[in-house]
């Protein structure tokens, strides 16, 4: 299990990048809460029109998830708040 998830790990390092990552993690399936400086830095990049895209596309498919993972689409939806304050007026 360990194994399996450094090697996932790695694979994203290489094939995401670095806005795709920070999503990634800031809607993982851990059991601990997001700090509110990283949401607020994800909302903040939204002014930009590829990251904004991005940030969007990956909220959709959080969203779309199975209710399983639950912890992930609770996750998205609390960056969605904050997307909704703190960024871009395109993202509402």
């Amino acid at each position: 299990e360990t194994l399996k998830r450094a090697a996932l790990q790695f694979k994203d390092k290489i094939t995401k990048t670095p806005l795709e990552r920070e999503l990634s993690e800031v809607t993982n399936n851990d059991n601990w809460a997001v700090p509110s400086t990283k949401l607020q830095e994800i909302a903040e990049r939204t002014n930009n029109f590829d990251d904004s895209r991005v940030i969007m596309r990956h909220l959709w498919e959080v969203l779309k998830l199975d209710s399983r993972d639950w912890r992930r689409i609770y996750k998205a939806l609390n960056l969605i708040e904050i997307v909704l304050k703190f960024g871009s007026n395109s993202c509402t």
